[in-house]
């Protein structure tokens, strides 16, 4: 024979209690790492093309190798639209802002990065900074930046407020092509 007693339930009441913070703790662990994965990406995607785009110069393919040269750490994010990511590559001020000068690019709509074609991964939408005007010589110098916006998808949906948008800059000192003036 089984006596009742006040406490029956009480386990289930206190799981239920426990188990919803853990899983909103579990929940925000994964989504912060999920959005601390796709910065690191976006990061070394700025640096990588802040590199190739003080090396490439005012080559004819410059813009092209740069946008290779991104994509590659871009792979890791994920991508829903042509809006999640545009690219500026631009001759930087001496506080390293955006001068007015600058190529904008966005993400095809339809199509995933590839590493391989830029043609079929960006659209140019700016022309304002190509690549011959840029300055590669030792005493005339630009200071070229990449930047990167990009909205965040939240995976868990578990903060409210929607998808935040991100900027990342690189900003590197063009390499010199010739070391006297035209």
């Amino acid at each position: 024979m089984r006596i009742h007693s006040k406490d029956d339930g009480a386990a289930l009441v206190e799981f239920a209690l426990i188990a919803t913070l853990l899983f909103t703790i579990l929940f925000g662990i994964i989504e912060f790492g999920l959005a601390f994965r796709d910065w690191l990406s976006v990061t070394s995607s700025t640096r990588e093309g802040a590199r190739v785009a003080a090396a490439a110069g005012n080559e004819p393919d410059a813009d092209c190798a740069i946008l290779n040269a991104m994509t590659g750490p871009l792979l890791a994010v994920p991508t829903d639209d042509a809006d999640t990511f545009r690219v500026f590559i631009y001759k930087a001020n001496n506080d390293g802002s955006i001068s007015g000068e600058f190529q904008e690019f966005t993400a095809n709509d339809g199509t995933s990065l590839d590493p391989v074609d830029c043609n079929k991964s960006w659209d140019r939408v700016t022309n304002g900074y190509p690549p011959a005007n840029r300055k590669v010589t030792f005493d005339d110098l630009d200071t070229v930046g990449i930047r990167i916006e990009f909205t965040h998808q939240w995976v868990t949906g578990f903060f409210p407020g929607g998808n935040p948008d991100w900027t990342d800059d690189a900003i590197m000192r063009m390499e010199p092509k010739s070391f006297a003036s035209p």
